[in-house]
């Protein structure tokens, strides 16, 4: 029996992923990223970053980039206004309307 059960969904959508690269966490973020994922995901998958984030968050992005190198069906999307996508940071409004167009994409 393989690990993931045969479990698919329609699409991953990811929003500022963060990986822990300093391991401030102790090992609670210790882990791999599977790279067959993407073969779960009928859909594919959207990675949402953000190109002003801080060290850490492209540190986690590059983590995750690597993971998908070479994939058609991993898309990775800069929206650089919005921060790590946190009001107060330099995102100024709750709307995401990027997020809710994936979303709703097919």
């Amino acid at each position: 029996m393989s690990g993931h059960l045969g479990v698919t969904v329609d699409k991953l959508i990811l929003v500022a992923p963060w990986t822990d690269p300093n391991k401030k966490y102790g090992d609670f973020f210790d882990t791999k990223i599977n790279p067959n994922m993407a073969q779960r995901c009928l859909g594919g998958i959207s990675v949402f970053y953000s190109s002003l984030d801080d060290e850490q968050a492209k540190q986690s992005l590059e983590v995750v980039r690597q993971t998908f190198d070479g994939r058609d069906d991993v898309e990775f999307i800069d929206i650089p206004d919005y921060g790590h996508y946190m009001l107060g940071n330099t995102m100024k409004t709750e709307e995401f309307p990027e997020l809710i167009d994936k979303i709703l994409e097919h």
